[in-house]
């Protein structure tokens, strides 16, 4: 008998093509030993909970591409007008 005070939790790993299956089965055998319906029987998948934890990550990741991209082609129009100007200073020093 399960102790009602202490939370339970089983880990398994299961075939990802039969997980409906498998987790239809946990919850069968797992009520036939605790049939207590105050304790209904919940299941989280590792993968999905790891994607919902970096989920805010892959966001900044983006976000910092976006500004990365802006940064560089500021930085590129900025050394093209320096050439543009130094160019410019050259011919007319060389009319002069």
């Amino acid at each position: 008998m399960l102790n009602r005070d202490v939370p339970s939790a089983i880990f398994n790993i299961i075939n990802p093509a039969r997980t409906k299956e498998a987790i239809l089965f946990i919850e069968k055998t797992m009520k036939g030993y605790n049939p207590d319906p105050d304790r209904p029987f919940r299941y989280e998948i590792l993968e999905e909970r790891i994607d919902k934890f970096y989920a805010s990550d892959k966001k900044v990741v983006a976000i910092l591409a976006v500004f990365t991209v802006i940064a560089l082609f500021t930085a590129y129009l900025g050394l093209l007008g320096l050439t543009i100007l130094s160019i410019e200073q050259s011919l007319l020093q060389s009319l002069m």
